[in-house]
């Protein structure tokens, strides 16, 4: 049986667990390197996490099978006073077993209550690259829209990818 369950400071190896699997086998598709990732200490995740869970505008989710984790998205809230009304979706990660079977929308539903139920945030951006065809599907078959797209937005050993700019308006 699959759970979802936001996250915390207090789940430190969760996260790196899940987010160093996003990293490794998908490199392609995020701007962090698993590299960089792995070269950070606990206290700069722990930083991270923290910051996270004290915004109640804000927050990671982990996908489990029993006590695996399986995958994650995570939603913050844009900083400043002109940008507080709008959060990004990111790190949105299924592992490559688990793929298919409702999970990716299971987390997607969960970023957007949690956009709808902080009261403060009127839409939902992320980025997706161009060849993920299956994640721009399944973003799309929420209602987020693209409104544009950035060439060479990500160079990896493999290459350039180009990113796909989404957007969800919840009001």
């Amino acid at each position: 049986m699959f759970t979802i369950r936001q996250i915390g400071p207090e789940d430190l190896a969760i996260y790196k667990l899940i987010r160093a699997s996003a990293l490794k086998n998908n490199p392609d598709a995020f701007g962090q390197t698993l590299e960089n990732f792995l070269m950070r200490d606990d206290k700069t995740h722990l930083a991270g996490l923290t910051k996270t869970a004290a915004d109640p505008h804000s927050a990671t989710f982990v996908a489990f099978d029993d006590e695996t984790p399986i995958g994650m998205a995570g939603l913050v809230r844009q900083e400043g006073p002109k940008m507080r009304h709008k959060a990004f979706l990111w790190g949105m990660f299924i592992e490559p077993s688990h793929r298919g079977r409702g999970i990716g929308s299971m987390l997607v539903e969960k970023i957007i209550d949690a956009a709808k139920e902080s009261g403060a945030i009127i839409q939902v951006h992320l980025t997706v690259v161009s060849n993920n065809i299956e994640a721009i599907r399944l973003y799309e078959k929420f209602g987020f829209q693209i409104w544009g797209t950035e060439p060479r937005a990500l160079k990896s050993l493999n290459g350039y990818s180009d990113e796909i700019h989404m957007v969800l308006k919840i009001l």
